[in-house]
């Protein structure tokens, strides 16, 4: 062994605790979201992966921020959804509700959710949902992927990083 190897860092140990939380989590969302009968069940797997991914500190906030954001974004969509009948182009709406929700990014950049969300229920005018259906679905869809999430977060928590040693005292 040389000089180098023997004073280099160990690295630790893998930590199976974050592949296995974030595979049970996400999955987890999945299943919850089709037995409730909700129609995306990704929006729950994604949601729950953005809250799993966050430091453990930030779980909480990374799910209030995205259900936050998300709701802003649906009612901003909601507000200009009856502009379709005075005949307002679908560009003009898009534009409309991009530079409302893109302004709220600007302001607070927790809200990031908020352009996506809009845009889902704006395009809800031309599908099988209404606009305040597709709302509510997304909303609820978001809802339970940051609650499982965050469940999933506290029976698999991550494990904190560890402080080096200070050297010692010569």
């Amino acid at each position: 062994m040389s000089a180098v190897e023997a004073t280099a860092p160990r690295r630790p140990a893998p930590d199976w605790r974050d592949p296995v939380r974030i595979t049970l989590g996400g999955t987890a969302a999945y299943g919850l979201a089709l037995a409730l009968g909700l129609p995306e069940a990704m929006w729950s797997v994604m949601t729950a992966l953005i809250v799993l991914r966050a430091p453990s500190g930030r779980t909480l906030h990374a799910g209030r921020d995205r259900l936050f954001g998300t709701l802003l974004g649906a009612c901003i969509a909601l507000a200009t959804v009856p502009l379709r009948r005075w005949a307002v182009p679908d560009a003009a709406l898009v534009a409309l509700v991009l530079a409302a929700t893109s302004s709220l990014v600007l302001w607070r950049r927790s809200l990031a959710a908020a352009p996506v969300a809009a845009i889902i229920v704006v395009s809800a005018g031309m599908g099988e949902h209404s606009a305040l259906a597709v709302a509510l679905l997304r909303v609820a869809e978001i809802l339970l992927g940051a609650a499982t999430g965050y469940a999933f977060t506290l029976l698999f928590p991550l494990r904190r990083a560890r402080r080096a040693a200070p050297p010692p005292a010569a």
